[in-house]
């Protein structure tokens, strides 16, 4: 067994400079991905259909105070919105209007390689903040700069691989998203530490800002590791296996924080998060009880004894 990292640069611009790369954008994702399911580029319209039924019926209950603590996927749902409508509208006026193809190219390819690494990134960042208990005032603003940044980020780092040999086989994984990965189950620990020392204030974002990063990470887990077993009983003499399908078929990333609002504040939990609450605060109220009580009880007892002294002289 071998780990080690790669940069895949050199190869790639090998390939393109070979290949005479067409305006046709599925073709080009094949150059990146390999061949992908005609089906796969359906899933963002039947995914936003699903996302606007279930965040218009929230809208319909009154109950928006429930995306407070997913504002990050929040904004990146609406840029995955309007990256889908920009794909749909290349793909009626591509041979019409080629300035608006080159800014889609631009524009789409961008977003589409670093939103899985956005939703993780954000993910992790929102559960290092609730572990160590950090309260952000402004955080549009930081979310501002951190979508571009985490964007550069993402693209400078993208042709720098994750290499595990393991006998014949070489399989491929993105170094950002590995790193996040790992970060969260490390996060997770210190989750299971504080909570058995009794450290661990639950209240209602702790739940949602865990629940839906720990979410994210397994579905990317899941994804990844289907990929691969996928491509090794396909060809089992296969001697690379890449995971950079999962960049396409990550398309729903985004918008899964809707599914984690109706997870959190459904009854159940709500009630699971009262209890916890209402056991913390006995457990704080406890040792102030248990004081007053002793100055009461070392009052009457000094009383007392100030009393019996007094009696014993008068009588004396």
């Amino acid at each position: 067994m071998k780990l080690y990292f790669y940069n895949t640069y050199s190869e790639v611009r090998n390939i393109t400079l070979e290949k005479n790369v067409t305006d046709n954008s599925t073709e080009s994702i094949d150059y990146v991905t390999g061949p992908i399911d005609p089906w796969v580029l359906h899933w963002p319209i039947l995914t936003i259909i699903v996302f606007i039924g279930l965040y218009g019926y929230k809208i319909y209950k009154k109950q928006t105070h429930q995306f407070t603590h997913f504002l990050p996927f929040h904004v990146l749902s609406y840029c995955s919105i309007i990256t889908t409508v920009i794909l749909s509208f290349r793909m009626v006026f591509s041979r019409r209007i080629y300035v608006f193809d080159y800014i889609f190219t631009m524009f789409y390819f961008s977003f589409l390689m670093c939103q899985c690494f956005l939703v993780l990134g954000f993910s992790t960042v929102q559960m290092t903040l609730e572990l160590f208990g950090i309260e952000i005032t402004r955080r549009k603003k930081y979310l501002i700069l951190g979508i571009p940044l985490a964007m550069m980020m993402k693209i400078a780092s993208f042709f720098t691989k994750i290499y595990l040999e393991v006998y014949h086989l070489k399989i491929e994984f993105e170094v950002l998203e590995s790193f996040c990965i790992l970060f969260s189950f490390a996060l997770l620990l210190g989750f299971l530490i504080k909570f058995r020392m009794n450290k661990l204030n639950i209240t209602q974002k702790l739940v949602s800002t865990t629940f839906h990063g720990y979410l994210i990470v397994s579905l990317t887990i899941i994804m990844k590791v289907g990929i691969v077993f996928y491509k090794i009983a396909n060809n089992p003499r296969e001697s690379q296996v890449t995971t950079i399908e999962y960049i396409i078929y990550s398309w729903y990333f985004p918008f899964l924080w809707i599914v984690s609002v109706y997870v959190c504040y459904s009854k159940y939990v709500l009630a699971w998060v009262e209890a916890h609450q209402k056991k913390e605060e006995v457990i704080q109220m406890t040792p102030v009880e248990t004081v007053e009580a002793n100055r009461r009880r070392a009052s009457i007892e000094t009383t007392v004894s100030y009393l019996s002294v007094a009696d014993i002289s008068v009588n004396g």
